[in-house]
C-alpha cells in the first residue's frame, strides 16, 4: 500500500500533500514493535529491498525537499523502528547532508537522530559529527557578535550534549567549548540564557572534567544572577549553577569563594519582593545542591 499510494505523493506539487505523504510513510513503513500481530508472517510481509528503498526516498526528501516542515516531519519521525536500516552507508551519507541544512530546527533533529543512529554505526558516524562539531566551535569562535546565528549554533551544540552517544567527543575539546559559550555583557538576555543552558548541559555531559574551569566560568554567572532587570537571566544561572555543581561536585566552596552567593540567592526567596514562583523554587532547589 505504501509503495503503490503514498510514496509516489511525496512528488506530488503541493506542500500539504508532500507531508501527509511523508507523514504516512514513516508511520506505516515497519510496525512498532509494541504493536501486537496474530499472524507471525504478516509481521515479516514486508521486503527487505522494498523498505530500504521507500527509506531511502524519504532520507532524499529529507535533504532536497524545498519546504521547511517537510524536511522536518521526516527527520523527527525516523525513529528507532530504522536505526539498523539507516545506519547502512548510503542512507548515513544521505543523512550527513541534512548537518548542513539551513533551518536549524532540522540541524537539531538531525544530531539528535545521528547521535543515536552512533550507537550501531560509530565508525561511520563518530568521525564526521566530530568534525561537525569542530566546525561548529570555528563558526563561533570566529563571529562572536552575530545574534541570532550565534543563538542558533549555541542551541545546535546543547542538543550535541545532550546525546550520551556523543560525549566522547566532547572532553578533547573541552577549552575551546567554555571559550565560546562565555557570558558578554554586551550579549542580549535571550542569548545569555541560551549560552547558560548549553553550559549546563555541558557540565552534565562531562562531568567532573569541568571542575577546573568552574573559577573562571562562576564569576560571570553569579554576576548574571545578581542582575535583577531579567527573571529568566536570574531563573537560567541558577539552574545552570545547580547543573555545575551537581555533576562536578562542586558543593559548600562557592559560599566562601563567593561571600556574597548566599545573599543575593536567599535575597530573592522573600515574598515581600514579589519574585515569581519558579524563580524562588530554583532559588530552593539550587541551594539544596549547593548543601
Amino acid at each position: 500500500l505504501i509503495d503503490d499510494v503514498s510514496l509516489k505523493f511525496l512528488c506530488h506539487r503541493k506542500a500539504e500533500v508532500r507531508l501527509a505523504a511523508a507523514s504516512t510513510c514513516c508511520c506505516l513503513l515497519l510496525r512498532r514493535q509494541s504493536e501486537p500481530t496474530n499472524d507471525p508472517r504478516k509481521a515479516s510481509a514486508y521486503s527487505g529491498l522494498v523498505v530500504d528503498r521507500i527509506l531511502g526516498r524519504l532520507v532524499k526528501c529529507a535533504v532536497s525537499d524545498t519546504v521547511d516542515n517537510v524536511r522536518l516531519c521526516i527527520i523527527e519521525r525516523l525513529d528507532d523502528r530504522y536505526d539498523r536500516r539507516l545506519c547502512q552507508s548510503h542512507q548515513v551519507l544521505d543523512l550527513f547532508l541534512v548537518l548542513q541544512d539551513q533551518n536549524f530546527v532540522i540541524k537539531r533533529s538531525a544530531v539528535r537522530l545521528l547521535g543515536r543512529l552512533s550507537r550501531t554505526n560509530p565508525g561511520s558516524i563518530i568521525p564526521v559529527m566530530r568534525s561537525f562539531l569542530s566546525k561548529i566551535v570555528s563558526e563561533l569562535q570566529c563571529d562572536i557578535d552575530s545574534g541570532q546565528a550565534r543563538e542558533e549554533a549555541i542551541r545546535v551544540l546543547g542538543v550535541f550534549f545532550k546525546a550520551p552517544e556523543l560525549h566522547s567527543l566532547i572532553s578533547p575539546m573541552l577549552p575551546n567549548l567554555i571559550s565560546v559559550l562565555r557570558l558578554s555583557e554586551n550579549s542580549s538576555p535571550q542569548l545569555v540564557s541560551v549560552n547558560l543552558e548549553t553550559l549546563g548541559d555541558l557540565a552534565s555531559a562531562v562531568g567532573d572534567t569541568m571542575r577546573q574551569w568552574v573559577s573562571t566560568i562562576l564569576p560571570p554567572l553569579i554576576s548574571v544572577l545578581n542582575d535583577q532587570s531579567s527573571v529568566s537571566k536570574q531563573q537560567t544561572s541558577l539552574r545552570t549553577l545547580g547543573l555545575i555543581a551537581s555533576a562536578t561536585g562542586y558543593v559548600i566552596e562557592p559560599y566562601t569563594a563567593y561571600p556574597n552567593l548566599l545573599r543575593s540567592a536567599t535575597d530573592i526567596l522573600p515574598a515581600t519582593k514579589r519574585a515569581p514562583w519558579p524563580l524562588r523554587r530554583e532559588v530552593i532547589r539550587t541551594l539544596g545542591i549547593l548543601g
